[in-house]
């Protein structure tokens, strides 16, 4: 993040609360306040010497009435981000609950207009644009799956013959029965001659099953696919990332990053990236000869940019909460196994594991 001076730091808590249909409370600010108009989260500021947590169940039993201590499942730290507006910088702090008969007991205190939306639906609303991550945030999953590379098939000997593709399509499709939300289809691990064909099959696969389908190539190819309707995203690796000046699609999509380092954080932030993968977090035996970051080093990164950020390199699905304690969304990965044995958090700080 930008250098600014800390006396013009505004801290912010906010509250992303879900109710028994998956719609998510916001409210309308007032028309005399900053931003006034605007729909946003509830929640307020941070007064001096108290903490997130305080501020934020303080804030929503004055506006909403209701403790969110007394939550079925605890708060946790959904995003925290800094925005910087032209008057002032707001570091937002954003929690996350999930509980139904606290979403019933909600009322406007303050007599303010209030609106459960389901996340895709907020994109329609006028917001500060501080909260634009924080949608982002709600409607991406907590981890999503990167295609494998062709393997050499059982019946023939070079990777590339029709049995080893018919085999990898079969390998997908049973990965997205077990309920992957996101797929990222990286293109260079399938010739060319057959990518259209496969990405037919993918496309179809996903639409049954409502999973979003990044594209992993190249930019052209990106876009051809996308006038069709045939993905609904790209990504974009760390080469062609730092070769661009601005938004290379449509804000109407999702556009993610590969990123290793804080230069190239900072130039997902630039061109307007939806959120970035951090790697390797982990040593892995693909990239044997890159250090890993460790999970200090990803939530140091994860904090420099006002996105969600993905943690990759080593990756299980047990890993979710660790890396969502660390300051990420979550995992993502090409095998992304059910268990992990690593443990890291013991000793992560009450507060920086985004706990009440």
């Amino acid at each position: 993040m930008a250098t600014v001076c800390q006396e013009n730091i505004v801290p912010v808590v906010a509250l992303a609360l879900f109710d028994e249909q998956g719609r998510v409370l916001v409210q309308q600010r007032s028309q005399h306040k900053h931003q006034g108009g605007l729909w946003e989260f509830p929640g307020g500021k941070v007064e001096a010497g108290e903490s997130a947590q305080a501020a934020l169940r303080r804030e929503i039993i004055e506006e909403l009435g209701v403790d969110i201590t007394m939550a079925a499942d605890k708060p946790r730290r959904l995003i925290r981000l800094r925005h910087d507006y032209p008057d002032k910088t707001v570091d937002l702090d954003v929690w996350l609950v999930t509980d139904g008969g606290l979403a019933a007991a909600v009322r406007a205190r303050e007599a303010q207009p209030l609106c459960w939306l389901k996340p895709d639906h907020l994109l329609e609303l006028p917001m500060p644009a501080a909260d634009r991550p924080v949608v982002n945030a709600l409607r991406l999953p907590h981890y999503y799956w990167i295609t494998p590379a062709l393997a050499a098939s059982a019946v023939s000997i070079h990777k590339n013959s029709p049995q080893a593709i018919s085999q990898w399509l079969a390998a997908v499709r049973q990965r997205l029965d077990t309920g992957v939300p996101m797929i990222q289809f990286r293109s260079a691990t399938v010739p060319k001659a057959s990518r259209a064909g496969v990405l037919k099959v993918l496309r179809g696969w996903c639409r049954e099953r409502r999973v979003p389908l990044v594209y992993n190539g190249d930019l052209g190819e990106a876009r051809a696919m996308l006038e069709y309707g045939i993905i609904d995203g790209v990504h974009l690796n760390s080469r062609q990332l730092m070769d661009l000046s601005e938004r290379p699609v449509s804000p109407s999509v999702w556009l993610s990053a590969s990123t290793h380092n804080a230069d190239e954080l900072h130039q997902a932030k630039v061109v307007g990236v939806d959120f970035a993968s951090v790697s390797p977090v982990k040593p892995t035996t693909s990239h044997p000869e890159s250090p890993p970051l460790g999970w200090t080093g990803f939530a140091r990164l994860a904090a420099e940019v006002s996105m969600p950020v993905y943690a990759l390199g080593g990756m299980s699905l047990a890993d979710v909460p660790q890396a969502q304690r660390w300051g990420g969304q979550g995992v993502a990965g090409i095998t992304l196994p059910l268990a992990s044995h690593h443990r890291a958090d013991a000793d992560m700080p009450q507060e920086e594991q985004g706990q009440f």
